[in-house]
């Protein structure tokens, strides 16, 4: 029988090292009949949904999303292999930028089978990588407009911060059933991993032993929270190279300690995320109930010793203005 698994993110929950690792390792996967193909230029599979997202030039495929999706139905569907395809942008929420899973349902109609594997995470933790994502690749969305329109409208740069609006957008292609939801902060502490737990719904379990690791470690790491969002407001409307993130770091650990642990939020706007979106999460819960499956989103325990955005004061401002007037040579090179 033909089985076609769709690995939809959520963003930010190590989606590019599990592509990474699974196209590493294709060779190997391949002998357990599990098929992770290669498509276009990098590990994820970002250019089968190019026909209804724009995405970067680097990640569309000559025969188009739809002429891709034909030639994977074309050369598994009738086959007795499982096929597993990833890219977080099946997960994308913004309706001008959404896939039409109808249609890809519509497209791979002849495989047997359908799994959606989609890993979350909770919205405190996913909305400050979100922000150092995008601080990271470009110029900075500012934090307060990014958390304001996470808490009004439960997105954040197109992505749904209300799962029960993801659990919605998968089941325009596919039943309850066929979806299965995980907790990042779970898998990561398995023994084997995140990559585990999805080679485990995939129907594989006990193969992770066996794959070769990346030899780079995980792949897209988030920088210091504090450090880019600090970075941010002297960039302004650049974006923050990696010798401005260095000092203001430094700078940190200078005032707070070298094994400081930052996060961008105030204490306020932890518990506004979580006033809005923890009635949210228990309706969630109690829908993925209904298909026989249990699943508990966990909010972030407090950290006596995390330093917010409200404790850095005036001290701060100068002694990075002292850091970065010494460094200015070489911030100009």
């Amino acid at each position: 029988m033909s089985k076609l698994i769709l690995h939809v993110g959520t963003h930010k929950t190590a989606t590019t090292t599990i592509q990474d690792l699974l196209a590493l390792n294709r060779a190997k996967l391949a002998q357990e009949r599990l098929i992770y193909p290669k498509l276009g230029r990098v590990s994820g599979h970002h250019g089968l949904v190019a026909d209804w997202i724009t995405l970067p030039s680097q990640y569309h495929y000559a025969e188009g999303s739809v002429g891709a999706w034909k030639a994977l139905a074309r050369d598994y569907a009738r086959s007795d292999k499982t096929v597993l395809l990833s890219t977080e942008e099946f997960s994308r929420g913004d309706p001008r930028q959404r896939v039409n899973l109808a249609d890809i349902r519509d497209i791979c109609s002849g495989f047997d089978e359908f799994q959606v594997v989609c890993c979350i995470r909770n919205q405190i933790s996913f909305l400050q990588s979100i922000y150092l994502q995008v601080a990271k690749t470009t110029v900075a969305v500012p934090w307060s407009r990014l958390f304001d329109r996470a808490v009004k409208q439960h997105v954040a740069t197109g992505l749904f911060m209300d799962f029960n609006n993801l659990y919605a957008h998968l089941q325009r292609g596919f039943a309850p059933e066929e979806i299965r939801f995980f907790i990042f902060d779970e898998a990561v502490k398995r023994p084997d991993g995140i990559i585990g737990q999805i080679l485990d719904l995939a129907g594989f379990p006990g193969l992770t032993p066996d794959l070769k690791p990346l030899g780079t470690g995980n792949s897209n790491v988030s920088q210091d929270p504090l450090a880019a969002w600090a970075s941010a407001q002297i960039a302004e409307n650049a974006s923050a190279g990696a010798p401005l993130l260095a000092i203001a770091r430094r700078v940190l650990e200078q005032e707070f300690g070298k094994d400081a642990k930052t996060t961008v939020y105030t204490e306020e706007e932890k518990k506004q995320l979580i006033r809005t979106f923890d009635p949210l999460n228990r309706k969630f819960e109690d829908d993925i109930r209904k298909t026989g499956h249990d699943l508990s989103i966990v909010w972030p325990k407090p950290n006596p010793d995390m330093v917010h955005r409200g404790d850095i004061k005036l001290r701060y401002w100068i002694r990075l203005s002292r850091a970065l007037y010494a460094a200015s040579p070489k911030l100009h090179k």
